[in-house]
């Protein structure tokens, strides 16, 4: 589980591996009380072939269920997309929910 986590946090390693992405970068991050970590991002992605430039403001939860599990679910927050703005040439996506248990 902690390798998977690791991964999540390296953007780097991330860009690497896909090289269609453009920008990957935590705009804010905490915890609470219960040891989950909540995260926003900001994600865009390279024009590939006739797919227009895309890119993203999604908000990460990780919640641990117990020491060995986790629950890692990801969506896109419209109501703070002016947090990052918008480009004319590039499409803002929707990401409508995305998640994984990781064991």
């Amino acid at each position: 589980m902690d390798t998977y986590l690791d991964f999540l946090q390296n953007h780097q390693e991330q860009k690497d591996l896909y090289p269609s992405i453009e920008e990957y970068r935590l705009l804010e991050e905490s915890q609470d009380g219960e040891g989950n970590t909540h995260q926003l991002f900001y994600l865009s992605y390279k024009k590939v072939g006739f797919i227009s430039q895309r890119d993203f403001v999604y908000y990460r939860q990780i919640r641990r269920v117990s020491p060995v599990s986790c629950f890692v679910v990801s969506r896109s927050v419209p109501d703070i997309q002016d947090l990052v703005a918008k480009q004319e040439s590039i499409v803002r996506g929707d990401m409508i929910t995305s998640g994984t248990i990781v064991t």
